[in-house]
């Protein structure tokens, strides 16, 4: 992970992931800060557990949604750490072995370098948001003057107990938006830095048999063996991220159904309906940021295919011709990264999504009008 803010696209994440020293090898002092963290993390999320057995009606369903939210901060402290090598291993791979956009022509290079700058603008948006949605979050208990705590939590009626558990709860704010932001952006970053190589790829094949080269043979070979190089990459992350990608999917359904439950019940202020939608919308969002790169590099994959047959392979010799069909034929096999091997993650994931967030409001809203 220490040569994360060596490339580009990757320097934001990795210095949002700085600030929690998972850019750094494992030491003991590493470790200690760890083990600190999922401590705290537990605490506050057995806290919540616990109020489930004491709240009905609007509170139960806040402090589910509280539940929720620990769980998810969990799940990807957890798989940063757990898969902390293996990102770095990727990140190297890239450095190492990708194509350097140099070695184009200028207006290639120029496209690159536009995509490049607006990825970088894109993750600092999303940094500002993210860190202004906070804020908001944060001031929640101004605005619920019968709750002082960030999230829904039993309460031990003890002065000294509520102050530190909500400095826990602020603590794992924090670590919560330097973890999930960080390690959402390094997994954006990754997909579009394998979009470019498949762009630069199909580039390569569409001028390899201009003119009767005569290095077409060669041109080809490498375009194989990088074809190959970069369908082992999708694989290592399509295997990084398969669990993530299903949680996230059954995230934001509960999310997203239980936010619109408190809404349709009415068990919501009216100055909490805004903060609501912002989290319906975030959630909505942060599944969408995990669904279209990955729909977008299952597209650029099966786009070599035509990338080949758009090419002046009729002027390469019968031996040539044949290599590429086989290229072709591997080429149209479309591969997804999955959700756990249960589900494809592309657009129809998250239309599915969104349309069984409809169907629960559709039902929800006929049995409060009955």
């Amino acid at each position: 992970m220490e040569y994360l803010d060596e490339i580009r696209m990757l320097r934001v994440p990795a210095d949002l992931l700085k600030q929690i020293h998972e850019t750094q090898y494992l030491t003991i002092r590493l470790l200690i800060f760890r083990i600190f963290n999922f401590c705290v993390i537990i605490l506050v999320g057995t806290y919540i557990f616990v109020n489930l057995f004491y709240v009905k009606n609007e509170t139960f369903i806040k402090t589910m949604q509280s539940l929720i939210h620990m769980t998810h901060l969990l799940l990807k402290y957890f798989f940063l750490i757990y898969y902390k090598l293996d990102i770095g291993k990727l990140s190297v791979s890239i450095s190492e072995n990708f194509w350097n956009i140099e070695a184009f022509e200028k207006n290639v290079k120029v496209r690159t370098q536009k995509v490049y700058n607006i990825v970088e603008r894109i993750q600092k948006c999303l940094l500002f948001v993210t860190i202004m949605l906070g804020c908001l979050y944060i001031s929640k208990p101004l605005l619920d003057k019968n709750n002082s705590f960030l999230l829904e939590t039993y309460i031990p009626r003890s002065n000294a107990i509520d102050a530190f558990l909500l400095m826990s709860q602020l603590y794992c704010f924090f670590i919560g938006i330097v973890t999930i932001v960080g390690f959402d952006l390094i997994y954006f970053s990754l997909c579009v830095h394998v979009i470019i190589q498949i762009k630069l790829l199909k580039e390569k094949l569409k001028n390899s048999f201009k003119s009767f080269r005569k290095n077409a043979a060669y041109e080809l070979s490498s375009c194989i063996k990088h074809h190959q190089y970069l369908f082992s990459m999708f694989l290592r992350m399509k295997e990084i991220y398969s669990i993530m990608l299903l949680f996230h999917y059954f995230v934001t359904l509960l999310s997203v159904c239980s936010v619109v439950f408190e809404i349709l019940s009415g068990h919501t202020d009216l100055s909490n309906y805004l903060l609501k939608f912002m989290m319906v919308l975030f959630f909505v969002v942060q599944f969408a940021y995990y669904a279209l790169p990955a729909a977008e590099v299952a597209s650029e994959f099966s786009d070599v295919s035509q990338a080949i047959y758009t090419s002046e392979w009729y002027n390469s010799d019968i031996k040539l011709q044949k290599s590429m069909l086989f290229i072709m034929m591997k080429c149209q096999q479309i591969h997804y990264f999955s959700g756990g091997d249960l589900m494809d993650i592309n657009t129809d994931t998250l239309g599915s999504v969104i349309r069984k967030i409809f169907s629960f409001y559709t039902i929800l809203r006929n049995l409060i009008d009955k």
